[in-house]
């Protein structure tokens, strides 16, 4: 199966090693242009992901359309826009965080998934053996931030509430 990634979700993961597991729940890892391009920024710009790599194996591929009229209004970055007409145009998941993103993908009847769903997945699976310590270096490497009530609701599904 392949996904289409925005930027967050992958930076994140590898930004905490977990990455990988990407390459063991899909076959290919799409991203377009605008995400490979933001996600170099970010690692050449902002010191929490100073020592972060592109992974290899992320395909770039661009959308045949990235215009989504639907979303005009969204606010949306380009990179979100153009993962999610990549992910519409493929009827593919899109591994994307950011509330908004989620919710457009959403309405443009894609299946969106983040790090939290990817890393309860590994969990379950046993790829990794704790949730919460993977969790804690989001949040204080990356400045990532969850909901209490989700973080509950993935330690409760994984045994570790």
């Amino acid at each position: 199966m392949t996904v289409v990634s925005d930027t967050s979700v992958l930076l994140n993961l590898c930004l905490i090693g977990q990455q990988e597991i990407l390459r063991v729940f899909f076959k290919q890892v799409w991203v377009p242009a605008e995400v490979k391009l933001e996600f170099e920024n970010l690692v050449r710009t902002d010191l929490r992901f100073k020592s972060v790599a592109w992974p290899q194996w992320a395909e770039v591929h661009q959308p045949k359309n990235p215009k989504l009229p639907s979303l005009d209004s969204w606010h949306l970055g380009p990179g979100e826009i153009h993962a999610l007409a990549l992910a519409l145009e493929h009827r593919s998941t899109i591994l994307i965080d950011e509330k908004l993103g989620r919710r457009a993908a959403r309405l443009l009847g894609l299946q969106p998934l983040g790090v939290v769903g990817l890393l309860v997945e590994a969990r379950t699976r046993k790829m990794i053996p704790e949730l919460r310590p993977l969790f804690a270096r989001l949040k204080q490497e990356a400045g990532f931030w969850v909901s209490e009530d989700v973080e509950w609701r993935a330690f409760q599904e994984v045994g570790e509430a």
